[in-house]
Parts: structure tokens; sequence; C-alpha cells
């Protein structure tokens, strides 16, 4: 690949096998990934080391170039602590993983970049390459692509109910002035509360009620 330094292409000249393709392992309680081609693998690959992200470090290049091509090598190669500090990270045939950690070290390198590749410039990749805690074998997935132009469809959460009606109480009361202003309340009941009116009919009635105490 353009831009490797030839200790970068030394390992993936040794274990690159050109087409077919790989079916990346699935995790416990994840659904099966569809197959990636290894094409598409070094594509990803191919990517990830010409990234920002990765442009500093030759040797987490190297880790995730050779890591990557040993998983998806017909056969695969066998990944193991040992093989990878001899055959990536420029340990000699003396290395003992049990005093040396620099495989687990530049692991927990690598992966943290990756989660920094994905984050910036990587975040719509259509192939991801992750490296399981626990594992040196990376796992390949395909990412969903959003259509354009559509927006994601809300749908209410289980067991949430509708809302329910407004309290009476709680109603703020209407004021008289906007009850006049109905039809219902120029009924004739309203009218007879209006001065104009109701005055003369108090009179008529305290008149006649005089009259009848007379009698």
């Amino acid at each position: 690949m353009e831009g490797q330094s030839a200790s970068e292409r030394e390992p993936e000249a040794r274990l690159a096998r050109a087409g077919g393709t790989v079916r990346p392992a699935s995790g416990p309680g994840n659904s099966p990934q569809p197959a990636v081609s290894r094409d598409l693998v070094r594509l990803a690959l191919h990517k990830i080391t010409g990234s920002p992200e990765f442009s500093a470090s030759q040797q987490l290049r190297q880790f995730l170039t050779f890591v990557v091509e040993a998983s998806i090598a017909d056969p695969p190669v066998p990944l193991k602590g040992y093989t990878i500090a001899t055959q990536a990270l420029g340990r000699d045939d003396s290395f003992n993983p049990a005093t040396d950690p620099i495989v687990r070290v530049e692991a927990a390198r690598l992966r943290k970049r990756l989660e920094d590749y994905y984050a910036g410039t990587g975040h719509s990749d259509p192939v991801r390459i992750i490296i399981p805690r626990g594992s040196y074998q990376p796992g390949f997935h395909f990412m969903p692509v959003p259509e354009s132009g559509t927006a994601p469809e809300t749908k209410p959460k289980a067991g949430s109910e509708p809302p329910l009606p407004a309290d009476p109480a709680l109603t703020p009361p209407t004021s008289s002035a906007k009850l006049l202003e109905t039809p219902q309340a120029r009924s004739f009941p309203a009218v007879l509360l209006r001065p104009a009116v109701f005055f003369p009919l108090m009179a008529i009635a305290f008149a006649a009620g005089y009259a009848a105490a007379h009698l």
C-alpha cells in the first residue's frame, strides 16, 4: 500500500491473499455478521493507516496491518503475542511475553486509537475494524448507511401511555367578560342581568309586593 514503509509492507506481503471473503467472528449475544470481502477489508485498512490519527505512529500501523492480514489470510495465521512481537513490533526471537508487555501495551493503544479514528475521520466508513478486548483477533463489521433525506421514525417507548386529558381543577377559569361574548351568554337569562332591564324589573316587583301587603 502507498505511504507505507518497507517494514510495514513486509508482513502484509507475507500474509496477503488476493480475493475471497472473510466472515468475521460474532461475539456472544451478537447476530452473525455478513461476510466481508478481503478487498473491502484492505480498503478499510488502507484508509485507517493513512489517516491523521495513525500518521504519527508507525508501530501502531504495523501492528494493525499485521493482525488484519493474518486474519484474512487463507488459512488464517494464529495470532499470539510472540508472533506479533517478533513479526510486527521488531522484537527478536528471544522475546518473552511474560517479562515484556509490549504487545499488551500496544494492543491497548491500538484499541484507543481506533476509537478515536471512528469518532473522527472514519465516522462514516462502511466497514469497521475492531480489536476486541482480551483478544488480538480483529473483527470486521459492516455499518448501516442511513438513506439521505429521510428522518428516523420516532416510535413511542414500550410501556408508554397516551397523555391524560387536562384536569378541570387545574384549568384557569374563563372570565365573565368572555362568557358574555359567547352566543349562550347572550341568551334570555343573560339579558335580564343588564342594568337597563334589571333595575326597572326590580322596581316593578317591589311595587307589586308592597301593594299586595297593604290590601
